[in-house]
């Protein structure tokens, strides 16, 4: 999917409807898309972000790995996407986005949580074993202490996905060369189909 596209959907649908609302992760992707905008159309973004129906989580120039990335880039890429949201639109993200990255590490949950303000922390990619083992336990949500040292001041509200982020059954958005059309006869189905989906969760 592109991002480009998605950005130029999303932007049109939000300000035909004041009851949706979306959210940016990656400053790479939005600023690629940002800079090619016209500035009526950067204008309409700017409500959209003022409104809160757009809204900035995570806000790094990239989702860094967490595992064999150094602390140090960790912060300057953060450091980056953050100062270019404040400086265009006088934000700052409240949630941490780290869906891709495989593995978790304290110094996300620490240095890039709390330390920058943050309310809580979301992944994605966890074993699928110890996804199964939180579900059972009801500990996909948790209060996450990123430092021992720091105690109390270094913990966030974290969460798990209950299941990997993928299309429902039946709609792949070529997310896997699957070509087959969807077919879907009425609205009764559709939502059957979508629920039936969800009661998995």
């Amino acid at each position: 999917a592109c991002v480009m596209n998605t950005l130029d959907s999303v932007v049109d649908a939000l300000a035909r409807d004041p009851g949706r609302k979306f959210v940016v992760a990656e400053q790479a992707f939005f600023q690629r898309w940002w800079v090619e905008k016209s500035p009526q159309i950067q204008a309409i973004v700017h409500k959209l972000v003022d409104s809160g129906q757009l809204e900035f989580i995570n806000g790094g120039w990239c989702m860094h790995d967490e595992a064999a990335t150094h602390y140090i880039d960790m912060i300057d890429q953060t450091t980056l996407g953050h100062r270019v949201i404040k400086k265009q639109f006088n934000k700052t993200p409240r949630a941490g986005w780290q869906i891709d990255p495989f593995g978790h590490s304290a110094v996300q949950a620490y240095l890039l949580g709390t330390e920058l303000g943050f309310d809580s922390v979301h992944f994605a990619r966890i074993d699928y074993q110890d996804r199964a083992k939180r579900k059972d336990d009801k500990g996909l949500e948790v209060i996450w202490q990123g430092s021992r040292t720091f105690g109390s001041s270094s913990q966030i509200f974290t969460n798990a996905f209950p299941i990997h982020y993928s299309p429902p059954d039946g709609f792949s958005f070529e997310v896997l060369n699957d070509m087959t059309p969807v077919q879907v006869y009425g609205f009764r189905q559709a939502v059957s189909v979508i629920s039936s989906s969800w009661e998995k969760l």
